[in-house]
């Protein structure tokens, strides 16, 4: 077979990577690569729902219009993609564990797209392509796992190889699934090149790629005749990611996510794993997520010794009961630091008295609190808001310091010690005498928050703040697609011009986020702390006391009259605001409410739970905006 190339083919965000000096692959930069590519190469992402590979596919879909297709998968694609971020260093038992976790890819990639209980390619075989016949489905995919599980134990570990492996696998000979084996495929490749801190294929187009691809002959997999095409293929392949892998350098340190078990059994492979993780990254700490591990026998110990002697720092988090007694007794305790498993806790019966962007605030007893985060944060989420706390908390901003970590059910936890403490928003609708004294306090609050100008210098190693205003920007650049472009380039140029300032920013600054503690007011919620025009703060404000309530028909922050909850929202505004004569003032509200409106639109189209009428009332009211805008 001739050689294969795709000179010529590397898009702009291959251009981009390649000019800058700092080559490490963060998750935005796979993020961007990869969303650019989707656009490129899937039919359901562009609005087009293909059921004519076999007969009776069309049985397994729950959605077959077009649009709603497209949402789907766009947005499935993406939390697929942080999926695969999050699990990039994980290690595997063996090639059922690989397997379970390839099926949660693509059962995240699938969404809402299959029906319930439907994953790998069933029924007809297709007569429009010679795939794998459905009969011989599990021994190829039984195959195909095992063949990448060696992969990942090869040292020294080709991403791209593994990546090319998944491509032709999953979606080229054996398709395995009922639908969605391209979009599988190329997430699955994602999370091996993110793997092996490699940059992403630059695909030349859809036709383009099939049009190589037709060439192979679809041959039973691990046949001599397979491993042919399949060199053919890989030859391709390499041809599209332009790149050799680069050294990633990450000061915060690397985390692996250690197997179920660690035992003679499995330890080659697992050291394998490790190592070639190992060498993709340059740090000097490592941390070790033991969230999985169940066993650990005395060949594991081994290693886990070797580890400690060859990083500055090594850190094991997340242990077990069972696995902790282990290191104890091995006397592991004195050689790193150990952070056993969270403690498990049950908030049944516990009221909700605040409500955040990233979790809800319970009232666990009398004097303590319990901040439970949304799904799947991860302890690392954690771990660096709280690092950030402290580090706010030394430049001037009332935080309030968690006392531990726990578990409630699935899901993170942080406790504070919170006397007496009631959110802000309970305190407004429960004190009506005190109303206008509460929101004065509130505006005096966020003043005081907007002069604080932190010294970043100061912030906890490999940590940096976002700046809110590319934010806003990234958020209109999503809409292009159903604004167009004209309106989106004048969107981002009305952003792109409010004045730069280094102000510290809190993100979600509403009342349901700031605890009032016997008078004092504090900040639980510090996900989103950034720096910025206080504009973008008073926007995400006005984003929860009028915006989501308005798009989403709901009371989730439990003000109860609407009229009350935009009485705060204007007097805030204002109050904010009064340095301005009355022309200044209603001009800044403009723009505030602009940022505002980009942050829902933003939210309607990502979110499956907005109805297609709510997203076009909210896509309609910002074009009007900014048309209106001068």
């Amino acid at each position: 077979m001739e050689a294969l190339s795709a000179a010529g083919m590397i898009t702009v965000w291959q251009t981009d990577a390649l000019m800058k000096e700092d080559r490490n692959m963060t998750r935005e930069t796979y993020r961007e690569q990869a969303m650019a590519n989707l656009r490129v190469m899937s039919r359901t992402a562009n609005g087009r729902v293909d059921t004519s590979a076999s007969a009776g596919k069309k049985d397994m879909m729950a959605v077959t219009d077009g649009e709603t297709a497209k949402d789907l998968a766009l947005r499935n694609f993406e939390d697929a993609l942080k999926l695969a971020w999050e699990n990039r260093y994980r290690v595997f038992s063996d090639s059922g564990d690989l397997r379970a976790f390839l099926e949660d890819l693509a059962l995240q990639v699938n969404r809402g797209l299959l029906r319930d209980g439907v994953l790998y390619r069933s029924g007809a075989d297709s007569a429009k392509y010679n795939y794998t016949p459905v009969a011989k489905i599990e021994t190829s995919a039984l195959w195909f796992y095992e063949h990448l599980f060696s992969l990942l134990c090869r040292d020294p570990f080709d991403a791209v190889e593994a990546a090319a492996a998944a491509e032709y696998y999953i979606n080229l000979t054996i398709h395995l699934f009922a639908d969605g084996c391209g979009k599988c495929a190329m997430v699955t490749a994602a999370w091996l090149l993110m793997r092996g801190g490699c940059m992403l294929p630059a695909y030349p187009g859809r036709e383009a790629f099939y049009s190589v691809c037709r060439q192979f002959r679809c041959a039973p997999a691990g046949s001599v005749e397979d491993r042919e095409d399949y060199a053919g293929f890989l030859e391709y392949y390499r041809s599209l990611i332009g790149e050799d892998a680069a050294d990633q350098e990450d000061a915060e340190g690397m985390t692996i996510l250690l197997p179920k078990r660690i035992f003679t059994g499995n330890v080659e492979k697992t050291e394998a794993q490790i190592d070639a993780i190992r060498r993709t990254v340059r740090t000097d700490a490592l941390r070790l997520d033991a969230a999985r591990l169940e066993r650990i026998t005395s060949v594991g110990l081994r290693k886990l010794l070797q580890l400690i002697g060859e990083y500055a720092s090594v850190r094991m988090f997340n242990v077990s009961e069972t696995v902790y007694e282990t290191l104890d007794i091995s006397g592991f305790t004195s050689l790193m630091r150990i952070d056993r498993m969270p403690k498990r806790i049950s908030i049944d019966g516990c009221a909700l008295i605040g409500k955040g962007q990233n979790g809800s605030v319970y009232r666990y007893s009398p004097d303590t609190v319990v901040k439970v985060y949304r799904e799947k944060t991860q302890m690392d989420d954690v771990r660096r808001e709280n690092q950030m706390s402290r580090f706010c908390f030394v430049s001037g901003l009332p935080t309030a310091i968690p006392l531990n970590l726990v578990m409630v059910g699935e899901r993170l936890g942080a406790m504070y010690e919170m006397l007496d403490a009631q959110s802000l928003t309970h305190e407004i609708v429960a004190r009506p005498e005190q109303r206008e004294e509460l929101v004065d306090k509130y505006i005096a609050f966020i003043k005081r928050i907007h002069g604080i100008v932190p010294q970043t210098k100061d912030l906890p190693k490999g940590m940096t703040l976002p700046r809110h205003k590319e934010m806003f920007l990234g958020w209109a650049s999503d809409l292009e697609e159903r604004l167009g472009r004209e309106t989106v380039d004048r969107l981002r140029r009305i952003i792109g011009e409010i004045p730069k300032k280094n102000t510290l920013l809190h993100g979600d600054l509403h009342p349901s986020n700031i605890m009032d503690v016997r008078g004092e007011l504090v900040l639980i919620d510090l996900d989103g702390i950034g720096l910025g025009n206080p504009i973008f703060d008073l926007a995400t404000i006005a984003a929860a006391l009028e915006g989501f309530p308005a798009l989403l028909h709901n009371d989730v922050l439990g003000w109860g009259d609407p009229g009350l909850r935009l009485w705060v929202l204007n007097r805030t505004l204002d109050g904010c605001c009064s340095d301005l004569d009355e022309a200044e003032r209603e001009a800044k509200k403009r723009l505030i409410m602009l940022c505002m409106h980009t942050k829902i639109a933003r939210y309607a189209l990502r979110h499956e739970t907005v109805s297609e009428t709510g997203r076009e009332e909210e896509l309609k009211k910002l074009y009007e905006l900014v048309r209106a805008y001068h």
